[in-house]
């Protein structure tokens, strides 16, 4: 007599053997010789009521326990904008050919049935967040008829998903769309929170759902070994890490590396910083070329430094050389996992380090690379330390218009994982590369890049090593920054690395900053002033005919001051009835002994309409340099203001 479903469940778990689902179908972890015949046999019999029974206890079933220091500050951003879109983190794929919906669904619901994270859902409790990590959780799958839409509207349709705001308390952290406009016309996108995901994260979903993808779609059971490791477990780690020996070791090495005042960056921006960051902005495209990356490596080689080390100290004397600032804190993030067990885990692991450092003095290249090389050497040896709790217990003044601590980011990395996906997905970063098709068990795929993550930071950059060339983004805010400024910014950025590929000895203020033609716009075309002016007409004698023809206009402001050009004139004309009357003649030289204002223009233009050749005489002179001006002029006479007349000879 066959047994319930419930009571085989309890048999099973007498027996320390533990049962989930993955994909739709069951799979189970049993201590030696515990699953005997007769349980595989019960098992077997009423398999489909076991995954139903199995499914309905996870939905009912959760774990709460405290979140990451990552996922706290991932929290904290969700309250203060929960419908914004800029911790939204996808991947999207454009697939021409017939695509096995059931396998594509199934191979998302794996991924959810193997990664706690992606069943995790946020909650107070008293004042503190917890995640809840649920036993089972549907995946959030929906294929979307686009029959009869163009591309623009196709575009539109995947880019209002991606936008979509996450409910973090009661929904799910990923969603997938299968967006089909025909047959073989279809895009996929998955998009996931970045309070459950990070870069590396990424890559190891898009490596397990191709095996999964191509073993449904050919009707066989996925051989993925079950994680041994959950972000749970890191979030333990980390918290009793903080609150032990290391913990204070790590935050000792910050407490100096941070203390004193860290002033903000001052950048030049194209719009006033406005109160709050509305996660709004754009991206510009670069590519440092095989020349150039075989140089910089070559550079970084001799110096004992790595490429990144090079990236970023030319990014930070690009910085300075644009606010005058010597010291500036830049944003660095590390992957977050030291330890060998989080290799696997999907999860936030990702920990920003502010790389503070200090240009003063002047040095070469080769010196500053020389000292950057210390300090990222020693951020990385101290990098578990949380960024969230450095903020807090710097006591660091939060704005809700910048970031604390630092408001530039950059991050450098080489493509080693999974290289055979390398060409696809570095465009999801890389807008702008041409379309490059790969094969996945029949699909036929090529990149749909969507922006992504702009505006988190006033300037973000990120470079990938291809080994062959670097290719980069810059991203930045669009509350303060306009792309055509941001694309001079990175040309600036190929300029230093240009000039210290060349030469690293060169100090630091000597590298050239702008293109030959900038050089060519700046020193010459926009010096290029020369006016054609009729030869036998005075500047006094144009001033009147714009007096004559704007006689209410505004002439000149000066402080409060204001005069147009009628009362200008009129006061001009007083001035000069006068000179002629103490008899200046043409050529008789006058001087001017005034403060700069309004007062200076009348004297100016008196003196001209009375035929005279004026003489600056700058009250901040000494008697002596005044008494020589006077005598190798042979003044006649000298226009002063009263409270200037006791400072002549």
């Amino acid at each position: 007599m066959s047994v319930s479903v419930v009571e085989l469940l309890n048999q099973l778990e007498a027996q320390g053997i533990e049962l989930w689902t993955e994909g739709g179908g069951l799979r189970f972890r049993a201590p030696k010789g515990a699953l005997t015949p007769e349980l595989r046999a019960s098992l077997a019999e009423q398999r489909d009521a076991v995954i139903a029974a199995v499914k309905e206890r996870g939905q009912q079933t959760f774990q709460a326990l405290p979140v990451s220091y990552n996922q706290l500050g991932m929290w904290l951003v969700h309250q203060v904008a929960p419908n914004n879109a800029a911790y939204n983190v996808s991947f999207s794929v454009r697939i021409r050919s017939t695509v096995d919906v059931d396998a594509l669904q199934r191979s998302f619901q794996a991924l959810v049935d193997r990664h706690s994270t992606l069943r995790t859902t946020f909650s107070l409790e008293g004042d503190k967040p917890f995640q809840h990590i649920h036993g089972y959780r549907d995946v959030n799958f929906e294929q979307v008829d686009l029959r009869g839409a163009d591309d623009d509207g196709l575009y539109q349709q995947v880019m209002d998903s991606y936008q979509q705001p996450f409910d973090l308390e009661t929904g799910s952290v990923m969603r997938v769309r299968l967006f089909t406009r025909g047959p073989e016309d279809h895009v996929l996108l998955a998009v996931i929170h970045h309070i459950a995901i990070d870069g590396w994260s990424l890559w190891i979903l898009w490596d397990e759902f191709s095996k999964l993808y191509e073993a449904y779609h050919e009707g066989k059971s996925a051989s993925l070994p079950f994680p041994e490791h959950q972000y749970s477990d890191f979030a333990n780690w980390q918290t009793e890490m903080i609150a032990g020996a290391q913990g204070e070791k790590l935050w000792s090495y910050w407490q100096e590396r941070l203390a004193g005042e860290i002033t903000p960056i001052d950048l030049p921006t194209d719009h006033p910083r406005p109160q709050f960051v509305s996660y709004q902005g754009g991206t510009e495209w670069f590519e440092l070329n095989e020349a150039v990356t075989s140089g910089l490596k070559a550079l970084a080689k001799a110096e004992g430094a790595t490429t990144y080390m090079v990236l970023l100290a030319a990014l930070h004397i690009v910085l300075h050389r644009y606010t005058s600032q010597d010291e500036i804190v830049i944003g660095s993030p590390t992957l977050g996992r030291s330890r060998p067990e989080d290799a696997n885990i999907v999860g936030d692991f990702v920990n920003m380090l502010p790389m503070r450092m200090n240009l003063d003095g002047d040095p070469t290249f080769s010196e500053y690379l020389a000292y950057v090389r210390q300090i990222v050497l020693g951020a990385l040896e101290h990098q578990d330390f949380p960024f969230p709790v450095m903020v807090e217990r710097l006591g660091t003044r939060t704005h809700m218009n910048r970031t604390p601590l630092f408001q530039v980011m950059f991050d450098a990395q080489r493509v080693r994982r999974f290289e055979s996906l390398t060409s696809l997905l570095s465009q999801f970063t890389l807008p702008g590369e041409p379309n490059t098709s790969s094969q996945l068990s029949g699909l036929e795929i090529e990149a749909y890049p969507l922006p992504q993550q702009e505006g988190q930071f006033d300037l973000a950059m990120q470079v990938m090593d291809t080994d062959v060339s670097m290719q980069g983004v810059l991203k930045y805010s669009g509350d303060i920054y306009e792309g055509p400024t941001v694309a001079r910014m990175l040309n600036h950025f190929k300029q230093v690395l240009n000039a210290v590929m060349v030469n690293p000895e060169q100090r630091i203020s000597d590298l050239p900053l702008l293109t030959e033609n900038e050089q060519q716009e700046y020193l010459y075309e926009w010096n290029k002033t020369e006016v054609d002016f009729p030869a036998d007409t005075g500047v006094h004698m144009l001033f009147e005919e714009q007096a004559a023809l704007h006689p209410d206009a505004i002439a000149a402001v000066h402080n409060e001051q204001s005069i147009t050009y009628a009362e200008l004139n009129t006061r001009a004309n007083q001035l000069a009835h006068y000179l002629h009357s103490l008899g200046i003649e043409p050529e008789t030289t006058v001087g001017v002994h005034v403060d700069r204002g309004i007062d200076m223009l009348v004297a100016l233009l008196g003196i001209l309409k009375a035929g005279g050749a004026y003489v600056p005489m700058d009250p901040a002179f000494p008697r002596e340099r005044l008494m020589y001006m006077i005598e190798d002029a042979a003044m006649p006479l000298i226009i002063s203001q009263s409270h200037l007349v006791n400072e002549l000879p």
